[in-house]
């Protein structure tokens, strides 16, 4: 399993709303920044599979390789970025989920963690804007 890293933010979310500090799941984990996380219970730790949509918190924005990196970590709710994507065409706006190799590919809607900000023909990286508040999975908004 490879983790979903951006290989570039290109830029960022609100600097009050767009951003949050959260503790690592686990001390000795290494976390880059770029990397994709999600919640779990006590902390954040990287994505591990596609239905991890649902906790998914947002991109780390501290390095922090192992025990003696900071223990709390920046998160950004909301940014564009760079990210690795399978070999296939991708459409403006398009659902793209997180694949156990590492890149993200198209998503029927189901597991949705970020939207193609691009039209590409044959696309192995893709410009995407990342909005964990508008997902409406860790924030929901109630009718």
């Amino acid at each position: 399993m490879a983790d979903l890293k951006a290989s570039a933010i290109l830029q960022y979310g609100d600097a009050i709303y767009g951003r949050l500090t959260l503790p690592k799941k686990t001390a000795a984990d290494d976390l880059q920044v770029g990397d994709f996380l999600m919640w779990n219970s006590t902390g954040v730790e990287k994505m591990a599979a596609a239905t991890d949509d649902i906790t998914f918190i947002g991109v780390c924005g501290t390095l922090s390789e192992d025990a003696n990196g900071p223990s709390n970590i920046l998160v950004y709710l909301q940014c564009v970025c760079e990210i690795p994507t399978t070999s296939a065409s991708f459409q403006p706006g398009a659902g793209l989920k997180y694949k156990t190799d590492g890149t993200a590919e198209d998503d029927a809607g189901a597991n949705t963690i970020c939207n193609s900000l691009e039209y590409k023909a044959t696309a192995t990286s893709l410009k995407v804007l990342v909005d964990v508040v508008g997902l409406q999975k860790r924030f929901e908004v109630k009718d």
